[in-house]
């Protein structure tokens, strides 16, 4: 009677490392790529061009997403001394048709970007800051959608006032 015991255990075993992989493939589909420097024209302001990658077989969630059970891609709470954000822009989601829903998903796929403007403070002289913030995104392909991920960012960057 012990061996249903084990062989409960190993097949158990065997799911959480098949499911523990799964969620481990899915940290290098996504790259950002952000600016060395931003410019800032006389009005003070400016726009922060976040550049994203997704490899190749694999789609993300547009931004608005297709359903409300979708994860969209977002950057959240970003941040930078002297430096204040207004909305990011998303851009226009590709259509994609899947097998699972009668309607295509807006998704993204390859290179796109999110434009996220801000303004220097009135008062402000800075010349360089830390940015800080968080990317949100679910990493999908043709056959299954991956857990959420976030990407948390903090990146130096020179501005540059025209």
């Amino acid at each position: 009677m012990i061996y249903p015991k084990i062989a409960v255990i190993v097949l158990s075993l065997l799911f959480l490392a098949g499911t523990e992989f799964s969620i481990s493939q899915t940290t290098d589909l996504v790259l950002l790529n952000f600016p060395k420097e931003i410019y800032v024209d006389p009005r003070n302001t400016g726009e922060l061009k976040i550049e994203v990658i997704v490899k190749n077989g694999y789609h993300v969630q547009a931004n608005p997403a297709s359903h409300e059970f979708l994860i969209p891609v977002s950057i959240e709470s970003i941040s930078g001394k002297g430096l204040s954000f207004g909305n990011p822009a998303y851009p226009i989601g590709k259509p994609l048709k899947i097998e699972t829903s009668e309607e295509p998903l807006s998704v993204y796929d390859g290179k796109f970007y999110i434009d996220v403007p801000f303004e220097v403070s009135n008062n402000s002289q800075i010349t360089q800051t830390e940015l800080n913030g968080t990317f949100q995104y679910q990493t999908c392909d043709y056959k299954r959608c991956y857990f959420p991920r976030s990407i948390e960012f903090s990146r130096k960057i020179k501005i540059i006032k025209n």
